[in-house]
């Protein structure tokens, strides 16, 4: 309580009642406009996390097309263009996909190509032919139309080879049994069927138990899961050489851009044999 001239009790001077409402209400139409800010802020970011989150569900889905996804597989605005230069300087028509007014593929009233047919491995006649109209059967046909048919038999055939391995005794004492590059060591099934196997489970994505099923339906030839298993782990056993030769090769070029880039150059020297 502020006091009078003569020293009494007295009341605030209304000029500090006025400036104090001032600054009181200046001081709520800060908060006022700092919450609004915030407000729109969260909204925005809100939103920019849930357009992240459909862009994140799109790469956990095992079953989005690479096409459909962004990241490393999105080419942008300025690639598309690079790309388009590059096909005009390797002599194609920058156009031809332009004109198109009906989206993918040849424009209209272009002249269509066929594949040529394969030489057909053999040739069935068919001669009786039935008329709808009179309800006849007609066996002398005045001419024939060639149709060529492409298809797979069901069951596919597969071929069973016995090897008959020479097995004889060297002047040394030691025991040779010959080999052939189409028998393997262990098991029944040759190399191509080994091969196919393993393609299937890990460039088609066929899980064991679906092979098996693929091995009864169309080869004719019931297996278990657990022998499609056994057949990708002798795929991998023959590879594993490979494997560690391409592995050992790839490392030693690694160590040699690490020193080239350490060194102030950029790329391998030309006629440096990394292996050694």
């Amino acid at each position: 309580m502020l006091s009078g001239l003569d020293g009494s009790p007295g009341s605030e001077n209304p000029a500090i009642r006025s400036a104090g409402r001032t600054i009181h209400r200046q001081w709520n139409l800060s908060l006022l406009a700092e919450n609004a800010f915030l407000r729109q802020q969260n909204a925005e970011l809100n939103e920019r996390i849930e357009g992240l989150e459909k862009r994140l569900k799109r790469y956990e889905n095992a079953h989005t097309p690479s096409s459909k996804q962004g990241g490393a597989g999105h080419q942008s605005q300025n690639d598309e263009s690079e790309q388009d230069d590059e096909d005009d300087y390797a002599g194609g028509d920058a156009n031809a996909a332009s004109d198109s007014s009906s989206g993918p593929g040849r424009n209209p009233g272009h002249n269509g190509t066929t594949q040529p047919p394969p030489d057909p491995d053999r040739t069935v006649r068919v001669g009786e032919a039935y008329c709808l109209n009179c309800d006849r059967v007609l066996t002398d046909p005045d001419e024939y139309v060639s149709r060529v048919i492409v298809d797979i038999p069901l069951p596919v055939p597969t071929e069973v080879t016995k090897y008959e391995l020479g097995k004889q005794e060297c002047a040394c004492g030691n025991e040779v049994v010959a080999e052939h590059p189409d028998c393997p060591e262990t098991g029944r099934f040759g190399p191509h069927l080994l091969a196919q196997t393993a393609l299937l489970r890990y460039h088609g994505r066929l899980p064991h138990r679906k092979q098996a099923e693929l091995f009864d339906w169309q080869l004719d030839h019931p297996v278990s899961p657990a022998t499609i298993y056994n057949m990708t782990e002798r795929v991998a056993a023959g590879l594993r050489p490979a494997y560690e030769e391409v592995k050992d090769s790839s490392g030693k070029r690694r160590h040699l851009l690490r020193r080239n880039r350490l060194s102030g150059r950029w790329r391998p020297t030309l006629g440096v044999d990394v292996r050694n």
